[in-house]
């Protein structure tokens, strides 16, 4: 048996098909169609076990893509809170950006964990679990670089407007 992540498969289990001899993507070697490539033990194309893994399933197409518009969302009511865009500097933009990517995988990690569970089948606890915890601590440490009290923004005074320097 061979396990490759938490799913133990059977090194050479003939597949049927037509094609008697599949070529491995990662390493490129020719060798009779089985689950798992011989030489570098990844998956084969045509193999149903890499399915059900699970670890192929954002490359076909069932994940959920990082949510740019949310992103933009967190990212600009934040910079509001810091007092507008003009009062931050490049350096908080940056924190701000990276600290908007971290609460998004976050959260996209903790529906993906919500819908699944966890643990696996096996009782093993899932890989994205460690992403959901890494994930939250960078939120958590961006958050406390950013700062949590809200800013005023700049206001322009009665003698900013009266000498024409005013918004």
């Amino acid at each position: 048996m061979i396990t490759h992540g938490s799913t133990t498969v059977p090194p050479a289990t003939p597949i049927d098909s037509a094609e008697t001899t599949v070529r491995c993507l990662r390493c490129g070697l020719e060798q009779p169609r089985t689950n798992v490539c011989v030489n570098c033990h990844s998956f084969l194309p045509g193999t149903k076990t890499a399915l059900i893994h699970g670890g192929r399933q954002f490359v076909e197409g069932n994940g959920t893509a990082l949510d740019e518009a949310r992103r933009t969302e967190i990212e600009v009511n934040v910079l509001e809170d810091l007092g507008g865009t003009d009062e931050v500097s490049e350096v908080m933009r940056s924190l701000v950006a990276d600290f908007a990517g971290a609460v998004v995988l976050r959260d996209l990690v903790f529906a993906h964990l919500r819908a699944k569970g966890p643990l696996t089948k096996a009782g093993r606890r899932r890989a994205c679990t460690s992403l959901y915890f890494d994930a939250s601590a960078r939120a958590e440490r961006l958050a406390k670089q950013i700062g949590t009290s809200r800013k005023p923004a700049r206001v322009s005074t009665l003698q900013d407007v009266l000498e024409g320097g005013g918004r």
